[in-house]
């Protein structure tokens, strides 16, 4: 078979391959999209529910806590004896107050306690508030609702008497021999419901309604151009999509357990499905993926073993906190770096750099200081190095430096310029002020010497200019 028939083959081949990878991926798509927004939409009526549960959990302790409230025999009979507008302010009227106040306390939801009757056509509430004389009993929302149960009951949705806010009212009318003596209620704002709503919110662009009647009462976003429409198609059907504000949304209604008062709930499309997208991308690529991440993990492998090895090469090579070559790295670097220099004609210095009275410094300033003192004169150090040149720190507070120059007198007078200005420099350390001076001794390489010799040579230096008072450099004599 010929190269061109070969490619032919080989094209067509590859082309079936793509066509029958792009036919599963429409089915396997389809297939995922459908039994994952299923699943979905059956977690977000569970998410629902519990947000129903937690509202409806909140009225009835409401309802609850007027139902202990109406037991309270001192409200009772402060009703029971108010006949007319003159007897609010009896003796009673101050402990009564007390007792509005206290009971408030019951429920959390609740912000207002109050009392009233048909007799005195009177109300007072526990902020001491006392209705005058144009308030009507008969004409308040409550009323009707308090007259035709025997139990604490809620509301409609009204604006409240005092604070001009939507709220609802648990009330319940207070009997005695089958007649009514007064009512006993507790109010609630439905803007108290606002957490419960926005807490349950589903994604980034979700949303949720409270609803009485069908009409809405409370939202959790306020700028949503709800269609009332949905609501009526609610009723019909477990879950609703709709187009809304530029992005396609899935509607689920709750009903509450109080009368009327439901919860719309809305979560992006895009958002239920976005888990699928993924999961299809996935089973569209994964060979690809999978050949892909095999290559990958290889030379990020390779890659890690060269970084590693470097770098523990490094770290056996450098000292920690200057940055400089540690004792094994010196020799190394200065056993390598000789052999080339020796062949120019280069005089070659070993300088042994040790920090006088260092031990004092730690002792007395601690080895924070210790250690700045060294970055300092490492830094200073290294001014004055050419690249051939090396520096290392040898241990402690000793340093060791080759230096590689033309003439001897340049080496001299560059390790000058390192004692003076070392000793023009000043570290501050618990508010004093600390001066460091260096003590440098410095062989120069002979024919018959090895690093071993010469590093010994100027140490001998080194101590003899410790000898002779510290914070000079003395150079090696036979």
């Amino acid at each position: 078979m010929n190269k061109k028939k070969e490619l032919q083959i080989n094209i067509i081949s590859f082309l079936l391959v793509i066509i029958i990878i792009t036919a599963s991926y429409v089915i396997v798509r389809e297939k995922v999209y459908k039994e994952i927004k299923n699943k979905n939409v059956i977690n977000f009526l569970e998410i629902t529910k519990r947000q129903d549960k937690e509202i409806s959990h909140k009225l009835e302790k409401t309802l609850y806590a007027v139902e202990i409230i109406s037991k309270n025999n001192e409200l009772i009979n402060y009703l029971k004896e108010t006949k007319e507008r003159r007897d609010i302010l009896r003796t009673e009227y101050n402990s009564i107050l007390k007792t509005l106040l206290e009971l408030e306390k019951i429920d959390d939801e609740v912000y207002l306690v109050w009392l009233a009757n048909d007799s005195a056509n009177f109300y007072i509430d526990s902020n001491g508030t006392i209705s005058d004389k144009n308030y009507d009993v008969k004409k308040r929302p409550w009323y009707s609702f308090a007259q035709t149960s025997n139990k604490a009951v809620f509301t409609t949705p009204y604006k409240e008497y005092t604070t001009k806010k939507i709220g609802m009212t648990a009330v319940k009318a207070i009997r005695k021999n089958d007649q009514i003596i007064g009512y006993i209620g507790a109010d609630i704002l439905i803007d108290s419901f606002e957490n419960d709503l926005k807490n349950y919110v589903i994604g980034i662009h979700g949303f949720n309604f409270l609803l009485y009647n069908n009409e809405i009462i409370l939202k959790s976003k306020k700028n949503i151009n709800f269609n009332k429409n949905i609501i009526n198609e609610l009723n019909k059907k477990d879950y609703l999509e709709y187009f809304i504000d530029g992005n396609n949304f899935i509607f689920i209604k709750q009903k509450t357990n109080i009368d009327k008062l439901d919860i719309i709930q809305a979560m992006s499309l895009d958002e239920v499905m976005q888990s699928s997208e993924i999961k299809i991308k996935e089973i569209g690529a994964i060979f690809i993926t999978t050949t892909i991440l095999i290559v990958f993990i290889y030379l990020i492998l390779i890659l890690q073993y060269i970084l590693s090895n470097k770098k523990i090469k490094n770290e056996a090579l450098t000292d920690y906190l200057t940055k400089t070559f540690n004792r094994k790295g010196f020799l190394e670097e200065t056993a390598k770096r000789i052999v080339e220099y020796q062949k120019e004609n280069t005089f070659i210095a070993c300088c042994t750099i040790d920090i006088d009275n260092f031990k004092s410094v730690n002792d007395t300033f601690g080895h924070d200081i210790g250690d700045k003192a060294l970055i300092i004169v490492t830094n200073i150090i290294k001014e004055f190095l050419k690249n051939e040149d090396i520096l290392s720190r040898y241990g402690g507070d000793e340093f060791v430096a080759i230096f590689f120059d033309k003439k001897k007198e340049y080496i001299m007078d560059k390790l000058e310029k390192i004692r003076q200005k070392i000793m023009s420099t000043y570290i501050t350390a618990d508010e004093e002020i600390l001066k460091i001076t260096l003590s440098i001794g410095v062989a120069f390489l002979e024919k018959d010497d090895n690093i071993e010799r010469l590093i010994k040579k100027s140490d001998e230096a080194l101590y003899k200019a410790k000898e002779e008072g510290k914070n000079k450099i003395v150079e090696y004599k036979k």
